[in-house]
């Protein structure tokens, strides 16, 4: 098989694992590994590399099984350090990271942090004062006073309070939010750390920057992907975005998710992995147009036929300023001679623009995940341990909900999941969870532990209440499915920025 099918077998295996929620290697007897239709629709290098003959899938993942014993046996004993060194065993283990199933790797990963320093005491009291985040439009925290990052940043940036035990995914501290009277059993916390993520993802904050694509699509139409800024390069931003690591690290031990929406290329520059076109592509498809059209004109014409139309050695940086490639850039036309040189230094222009910034974000993220256990990440993989699944799994979510006043085949219940299944969009699912728990992102599967969606039938009125610190949701016995819909998203969307305590929606 070649690699790109390798990894698609593997990503397969993981789901299976993920779904019997079972991580023994020997659990899945490669024997009963045929890929259906489904799967083989999913996975089109591996059914490219299956077509003639269904068994190599078992073969190959007997082979790839026996090559991952083998592989978690030597990690202990494997110099990470040499991790760069073209032969050595660690470089080869870091190549095939994406050929390493999921549940041994993690099993692996958590090992690897108990063995090294762990936060055991009882979480500390971390105030933060919401009313003072409250920013006017426009407004930007440029001294890191105001927002509720910035307090926090301020607050726990020298703490060792991020090393939290990874087998308990405990809250590394507990919130208390002045004024508002929220008793932090949860609820606090998870709207706390979503709130940062927010302002992180907005103009309050001079951290990170929405992709050039994104700053020119509706907003309301697609989910908004955001870059670390190219710009904050003084010592106070470099230190935030040390401490947006920190959270980061935080969250891959604990987790508790951070509510970001990071483009593909960032968490492979947090692994120090290549960037490819297409990541480039994700982020800004004028310049991927501009790149494209300029290389296929190199291969297809000749130096009569080049047409420059008019470009320089200059290019459109992220945040909108024009950039010369090299000194005078201005002034040097681009032609055939020289396109090839353009090309190049376009590109890593590019590649480089947000490396800094990044480098700052690793910083932080290793002071709490050790590089080794990094080194065996996938950009995909680190994403979802630091920020969960974009997407609200509901098969997932009804598998962990409980029924008060309600069964699970009540009328009202059925018509609750048929909202949320057809009639919301994956925004407005979002908001159902942020109501609930206070955070729109899930845990994974393996992560739930005793954790419980609660609903609870409410008689008193039509009005839907939540309780985020227990994750219960107080559904109203409306007498249709049309008076559920038509009441209750309207008033789940004016709730959002609700908090524990301090309203008659949530409480």
């Amino acid at each position: 098989l070649q690699p790109a099918a390798d990894q698609e077998l593997v990503h397969m295996v993981n789901k299976i694992f993920k779904e019997s929620q079972e991580s023994d290697l020997d659990s899945i007897d490669p024997i009963s590994l045929i890929p259906n239709s489904a799967a083989m629709a999913e996975y089109p290098k591996l059914s490219a590399a299956c077509c003639n003959c269904p068994m190599i899938a078992q073969v190959r993942y007997f082979m790839l099984r026996e090559i991952n014993k083998l592989v978690f046996q030597a990690l202990n004993y494997i110099d990470f350090n040499e991790m760069s060194s073209h032969g050595s065993l660690a470089h080869a283990i870091h190549t095939a990271r994406d050929r390493l199933f999921w549940g041994a790797k993690h099993h692996w990963m958590v090992s690897f942090m108990l063995r090294g320093r762990v936060c055991r005491e009882k979480p500390k009291s971390l105030r933060l004062e919401p009313l003072k985040a409250v920013m006017l439009p426009g407004e930007v925290d440029v001294e890191a006073k105001k927002t509720m990052f910035a307090q926090a940043f301020r607050a726990l940036m020298e703490k060792d309070w991020f090393l939290v035990d990874p087998k308990e995914k405990g809250n590394a501290f507990e919130v208390v939010l002045v004024d508002l009277h929220a008793q932090d059993a949860g609820g606090p916390y998870r709207e706390a750390i979503t709130n940062m993520c927010k302002e992180l993802q907005s103009e309050s904050l001079t951290l990170l920057i929405r992709t050039p694509d994104c700053k020119a699509a509706d907003q309301r139409k697609q989910i908004q992907l955001w870059l670390p800024n190219p710009d904050a390069t003084s010592k106070l931003e470099c230190e935030m975005l040390q401490f947006l690591g920190k959270l980061m690290g935080l969250a891959f031990r604990s987790g508790r998710f951070l509510e970001l929406d990071l483009a593909r290329c960032v968490w492979k520059h947090l692994l120090n992995l290549p960037i490819t076109l297409e990541d480039l592509k994700q982020v800004d498809k004028s310049w991927y147009g501009v790149y494209k059209r300029f290389e296929e004109m190199m291969k297809g014409s000749c130096p009569e036929d080049f047409d420059s139309s008019g470009c320089t050695f200059t290019y459109r940086s992220l945040t909108g300023n024009t950039v010369e490639l090299v000194p005078g850039g201005k002034e040097l036309d681009l032609g055939w001679d020289n396109c090839t040189r353009f090309l190049k230094l376009y590109r890593k222009a590019r590649e480089d623009e947000i490396s800094a910034q990044c480098a700052e974000i690793r910083k932080g993220l290793t002071a709490v995940v050790p590089p080794e256990v990094l080194a065996l990440c996938s950009p995909s993989e680190l994403q979802a341990k630091v920020c969960g699944a974009m997407e609200i799994n509901l098969d997932m979510l009804e598998r962990h909900t409980d029924y008060n006043g309600y069964k699970k085949n009540s009328k009202q219940v059925e018509w609750f999941w048929r909202i949320l299944r057809h009639h919301c969009t994956e925004q407005q699912r979002r908001q159902v969870i942020k109501f609930t728990w206070g955070a729109s992102r899930l845990p994974v599967e393996a992560n739930w532990g005793t954790t419980r969606f609660h609903i609870r039938k409410r008689t008193v009125d039509k009005i839907i209440h939540s309780e985020t610190c227990f994750f219960t949701l107080h559904l109203p016995e409306y007498e249709s499915y049309e008076e559920m819909r038509d009441l209750m998203l309207p008033t789940i969307s004016n709730a959002e920025g609700v908090i524990d305590g301090d309203s008659s929606l949530n409480t």
